[in-house]
């Protein structure tokens, strides 16, 4: 999330999550909204630049704080809408306002212009910011495809024309600065496909990011031009095919298409399974197949498995093991770098010199990199003249000053991690997550009881919740409950409660891990008789 502020107001670039780290699977990280939450009064506008989750995941939770219209192209917002429909959120309260290229959108004593970018999502955007002190210039997420598969390259003319004018700042995406020469097109992942299903007799599952929807369709393509009908797996999948379809971003003969349940019938040689999984996600259908638990999917010794993605950073080992999983189950798995089955969306160092040699800005700001990426571009900037002054190099919460041409950083505002915790957010601490992982592990033990605190005489039988705990739980439940009367009858007396229940906490949890070699969360709640 990127804010633009002036005297008078305040825009939103994107406002996305991210995965934390590999062992909080089911956690999303968010941005602090508690500064726009401050400022709520100068907030005019969210605008995004693509529909991946890293920038319109949060917005559910945004608009729980704040209510403010939304600008985006057609397929874009059409993500965001299905985004607030999985989070139970009415969108008819919401403006939103589709953006066309030849737009100016005046925001109070800013206006705003986009120009189409491509990237491994279709209707992905930059945007010039002009302000009242200077005009900026946000890449979004971004590559020069010369073929991209909707034959919509980057509005060069356009972005050109904005930055005759001047640009003052340029902000870009840096994530492949350290890869030599320009980002190889979409359509090359096409042609490979082609070259497979050429080669393939047995059926082929197809893994990719979920909305990589021109990846999509060219395994569609494919599917088709070798007789093969397909079929959608994965929520996410499922939920994107319709979207993108109905918007008319993929195109495909309705007859080509499969319903999960056909392909137990279907010859295995004619079948396609395009799925989620790609980055081996526990629940996704590609791990599940893998761990040979999958319904409807079980791998047999022809099947071809093309992973057509890269790991994100900290996913290589989910996805390393699924791979295994496939071959040991008899699959031909094909995966990069091996064979070139993938992509990125985000240009290379030719890409990134080429747009700041189109823009000609004043100053730079990367983004999406980590700190040996911000060294790279700073090199790759300084050959191309820039001096270190007009390198800046921000973080998460850097406050940067534009002024008449002249940028600096000023500040620092304060950033708390946010975790989304249901269709809440709240600040996330690392202790409180490992303990709820371990809950999720170990179990968890609940213990309510009743007992005299002068004879030191449990009272009635105690209420034992035992969860997560398996087959051991019914068992457990008796062993518990004999532990608790031998603990009472074998102990001194503890006048203090808490004291106590820390003590038959311990005792519980000794207890287990002797018999079961699990540690879980015991929670005791411990009243006397004579207090009450």
């Amino acid at each position: 999330m990127t804010l633009i502020e002036s005297e008078r107001s305040l825009i939103i670039l994107d406002c996305g999550i991210k995965f934390p780290d590999p062992s909080f699977e089911s956690s999303l990280l968010t941005a602090d909204f508690q500064y726009v939450i401050d400022k709520w009064d100068k907030v005019k506008a969210l605008f995004i630049t693509h529909g991946h989750e890293d920038h319109i995941g949060a917005i559910p939770f945004l608009l729980k704080k704040i209510n403010i219209p939304i600008y985006g192209t057609k397929l874009t917002l059409g993500m965001v809408r299905a985004k607030l429909k999985d989070y139970k959120i009415s969108s008819k309260d919401i403006v939103f306002h589709e953006i066309n290229s030849n737009e100016i959108i005046f925001v109070d004593d800013m206006f705003v212009e986009s120009f189409h970018v491509n990237h491994s999502i279709p209707d992905g955007v930059g945007y010039a910011i002009h302000t009242p002190h200077g005009t900026i210039i946000h890449s979004g997420d971004f590559k020069f495809d010369q073929t991209p598969i909707d034959k919509k390259i980057t509005e060069y003319n356009k972005l050109v024309s904005i930055s005759s004018k001047g640009i003052d700042l340029l902000m870009l995406d840096i994530t492949n600065v350290e890869r030599e020469g320009f980002t190889p097109s979409e359509k090359v992942v096409g042609e490979k496909f082609y070259d497979v299903f050429r080669k393939v007799n047995g059926r082929i599952i197809l893994t990719t990011f979920a909305s990589n929807i021109h990846r999509i369709q060219q395994a569609i393509n494919a599917s088709i031009a070798f007789n093969r009908k397909f079929c959608i797996l994965g929520k996410s999948m499922v939920n994107t095919v319709l979207i993108a379809k109905e918007l008319g971003y993929l195109s495909f003969p309705e007859e080509y298409l499969l319903k999960q349940h056909e392909l137990k019938n279907h010859p295995l040689e004619k079948t396609v399974i395009i799925t989620t999984g790609s980055q081996g996600e526990p629940l996704s259908v590609l791990t599940r197949i893998a761990n040979n638990n999958h319904k409807d999917v079980k791998i047999f010794p022809n099947d071809t498995v093309i992973i057509s993605a890269s790991p994100i950073p900290g996913n290589e080992t989910l996805v390393n093991k699924t791979i295994n999983k496939l071959f040991k189950l008899g699959a031909e798995v094909l995966y990069e770098p091996n064979y070139k089955v993938h992509v990125s969306g985000h240009g290379s160092k030719e890409d990134i010199k080429l747009l700041i040699n189109l823009v000609k800005p004043k100053n730079l700001l990367p983004f999406h990199g980590e700190f040996r990426h911000m060294k790279h571009f700073s090199d790759l900037a300084q050959n191309l003249n820039y001096s270190t002054e007009n390198i800046i190099l921000a973080k998460n919460g850097t406050v940067v000053e534009l002024n008449n041409g002249e940028v600096k950083i000023v500040d620092e505002i304060p950033i708390r991690n946010m975790i989304a915790s249901g269709s809440e957010i709240i600040e996330f601490n690392k202790s409180s997550f490992l303990e709820r992982k371990r809950i999720s592990e170990d179990g968890l033990i609940l213990i309510s009881l009743i007992f005299d605190s002068e004879k030191f005489k449990i009272l009635n039988s105690p209420k034992i919740k035992t969860i997560g705990l398996n087959s051991h739980e019914n068992m457990l439940q008796k062993e518990i409950e004999s532990a608790i009367y031998s603990f009472f009858l074998k102990s001194q007396k503890i006048e203090n409660t808490e004291k106590l229940e820390d003590k038959i906490s311990n005792s519980i949890k000794d207890l287990v891990f002797a018999q079961y070699r699990k540690y879980p969360a015991v929670f005791v709640h411990a009243m006397s008789l004579n207090e009450r």
